[in-house]
């Protein structure tokens, strides 16, 4: 996880637009009725990670899940700090929902209930800055969940094999694209699954910034360990390299499972920590 990676990881994000676009051209040019809200996934890409939810579980036990409070303790491994982090989430609907919490210090508790932005203020000017997508918000601690999404959110996400060359592991390597609400369509995860047990070992976020055309940073989550509990593998030890380049290791308790998305019992089970 060095600059080298992250130098590769931006040259890949490049060429993998470039392939994309080819793609969309060719089968544009093929038929001038077709646009771009009939593309579709690859049916092998799709395969894979059905075989990826499957592995976490499977879809008929993820369906039934609708929102999750989990537990993480987090190391920043270049300050040797740690802290804890709670967190919730729902994706029982298309909005984007979630509440996170960290005792202790000077930060607030987040929360976004719904909506495409969220405000960050940046030398004293607020600013806008888009909201990841559902499917991005969960990919770090509920992965099992992001891939439910990806499979059942065909009209918004499109799924791709990476090119050979891109994919340089032993693994297999998917390209996640997203179709705004507007019809554009870009890139925004990779992942990469072990070829015997089709589990996640590593997904690369993109990540959203004020000024939306600058050059695309992205964070990359390694998971190292995974639990079983229930029904429900899920992964207990993960890495998160940033875009400037900090890194921090999570240990996830096991995610507790919830009827309905409550943020007023979230804070009373957290209000002492």
């Amino acid at each position: 996880m060095n600059k080298q990676y992250v130098r590769r990881l931006f040259i890949f994000v490049v060429f993998a637009n470039v392939v994309l676009a080819v793609h969309l051209h060719g089968q544009t040019s093929q038929t001038s009725q077709k646009s771009q809200t009939d593309i579709t996934s690859d049916p092998v890409t799709l395969s894979n990670m059905h075989k990826a939810l499957d592995a976490m579980g499977g879809e008929q036990v993820w369906s039934t899940q609708h929102a999750a409070s989990s537990h993480a303790s987090v190391t920043d491994l270049q300050k040797n700090t740690k802290h804890e982090l709670y967190m919730i989430d729902d994706w029982s609907t298309d909005e984007v929902r979630y509440r996170r919490r960290i005792p202790g210090g000077n930060q607030p508790t987040t929360e976004h209930a719904g909506g495409k932005s969220w405000t960050v203020t940046r030398s004293g000017i607020e600013r806008k800055v888009p909201e990841f997508d559902q499917a991005s918000t969960l990919v770090l601690h509920l992965p099992g969940a992001a891939a439910m999404i990806l499979i059942n959110h065909n009209k918004e996400y499109i799924l791709r094999n990476s090119p050979s060359r891109l994919c340089t592991t032993d693994n297999l390597c998917i390209d996640v694209y997203r179709r705004s609400d507007s019809g554009v369509i870009m890139l925004i995860q990779r992942w990469e699954l072990s070829q015997s047990t089709y589990l996640p070992t590593t997904i690369s976020i993109r990540l959203h910034g004020p000024n939306v055309s600058a050059r695309p940073m992205w964070e990359t989550v390694t998971y190292n360990k995974y639990l079983t509990s229930g029904s429900i593998i899920n992964p207990t030890e993960l890495e998160v390299v940033y875009p400037n380049h900090a890194v921090r290791s999570f240990v996830l308790e096991s995610p507790v499972f919830k009827e309905k998305y409550d943020t007023a019992i979230f804070d009373q089970e957290h209000a002492n920590e």
